[in-house]
């Protein structure tokens, strides 16, 4: 996305993503931050293996439900989902 089309997309903002400098290949947000930035690889990495987590303990859960006589098995799971998904 050139830096024109997101002006003309999101408009004149104050994130400084949408600086004038912000879409060119040596753009720096932080001078004082000496870490390395997000790659696509890296998004794409993490999103991924978040995704996974997500699946097999929602899969952990339903396996236990189903395979349960008592539904209210799974009540402790769901109060720590509860939990820490606020």
């Amino acid at each position: 996305m050139a830096n024109r089309t997101a002006l003309q997309t999101f408009g004149r903002s104050g994130n400084p993503m949408f600086r004038r400098n912000a879409f060119q290949p040596d753009a720096t947000f932080d001078e004082t931050d000496s870490t390395q930035r997000m790659t696509l690889a890296g998004a794409v990495n993490k999103t991924g293996i978040l995704l996974v987590l997500c699946l097999v303990s929602a899969g952990y859960v339903w396996n236990r439900f189903f395979q349960s006589s008592e539904p209210a098995a799974v009540n402790g799971l769901m109060m720590l989902g509860l939990l820490a998904d606020s």
